[in-house]
């Protein structure tokens, strides 16, 4: 007999009227990137970049939601989710796009992501194209940390960080190192799996 569940109602649906969970990532996205653009008009006319930086900002909320961490990774139930930045207009636009947002009921934490920086405290680690090739070879040392290292460089995906991001035809895409992800610790949801471009296992 197929599930059922309530809603607000009180009145039983049917299972399959329960939007997937796929579709809530691009809902979520879609969302997420037209309020940080939205506050981006407000303001003085934004560079093409900072605009890019806000989408990539939303894909990295929406990532987390789909990845599960070790349990011993958060030592408490009031610790942060850490989002490690690399690069300042990365950085400007995940704090302007994440501000007050949660993940998995724990406030969000974002950080500047440099030389000084131990990957191992970081749940999300973007290292993006304004300087993330110094830093890779840092990040190397630290693989086998649940770290979900992220970069929009090709070259620093080709050597062990788990999600690329990518620009085709106009549209923001990922491939998925799946198996960089597995020697993390990290388990990411098939539901996520199934939006890569590509998937290396």
């Amino acid at each position: 007999m197929p599930s059922q569940e309530t809603n607000g109602t009180g009145k039983i649906r049917p299972a399959n009227r329960i939007p997937s969970r796929v579709g809530q990532f691009v809902k979520c996205t879609r969302l997420l990137v037209t309020v940080v653009c939205c506050f981006a008009v407000i303001g003085a006319a934004r560079a093409d970049v900072t605009r890019e930086y806000l989408i990539k900002a939303a894909f990295l909320y929406n990532f987390a939601k789909f990845v599960d961490w070790p349990g011993e990774v958060f030592t408490g139930a009031d610790e942060p989710f850490v989002f490690c930045i690399a690069g300042d207009a990365a950085l400007e636009a995940a704090n302007e796009a994440l501000a007050g947002k949660t993940i998995k009921d724990r406030q969000i934490r974002v950080v500047r992501f440099s030389a000084t920086t131990q990957s191992r405290h970081c749940h999300i680690l973007f290292l993006s194209t304004e300087n993330g090739r110094n830093l890779f070879d840092r990040v190397r040392l630290n693989v086998e940390h649940p770290t979900l290292t992220v970069s929009d460089r090709r070259e620093i995906a080709e050597s062990g960080v788990i999600v690329n991001l990518m620009t085709v035809e106009n549209k923001i895409r990922f491939d998925v190192n799946n198996a960089a992800a597995r020697r993390a610790g990290l388990q990411i949801s098939a539901r996520l799996l199934k939006l890569a471009r590509s998937v290396s296992n």
